[in-house]
């Protein structure tokens, strides 16, 4: 095998080892980045369902500490400070940004009325 006939080779080896960032030829970078999506598919997905889980526990609590905060208040469990008001319409503003449906409407239209009674702002 003559010199010249060597040069392919010797490119092909040096591609695979060494990147050519102004050209974007990255072998080594592409492969290593699919065999890491093999092993780890499984794993992203379980983790994306887990994270779904997590959101949808966070909806069931705010939802939980509204319903809990406004029946309190009806019934006169309670007097609320308006710290804790606050609290309540921080939470609902979480919950909406977490994509939660009206359930809560009524609810946090009585804790409005409620809440201006009392002389909020």
């Amino acid at each position: 095998m003559g010199h010249l006939e060597i040069i392919p080779y010797i490119l092909l080896a040096l591609s695979i080892v060494v990147e050519i960032t102004p050209i974007k030829i990255n072998p080594l970078s592409r492969l290593l980045k699919w065999v890491g999506k093999q092993i780890n598919g499984e794993l992203m997905s379980r983790l994306t369902n887990l994270e779904i889980k997590v959101d949808n526990n966070e909806k069931d609590r705010i939802r939980h500490e509204i319903f809990t905060f406004a029946n309190n208040l009806r019934n006169g469990k309670r007097i609320y400070t308006y710290e804790e008001f606050q609290h309540i319409f921080e939470l609902n503003e979480k919950y909406k940004n977490m994509g939660g449906n009206g359930q809560i409407k009524i609810e946090m239209k009585y804790i409005q009325s409620e809440y201006l009674k009392l002389g909020g702002r």
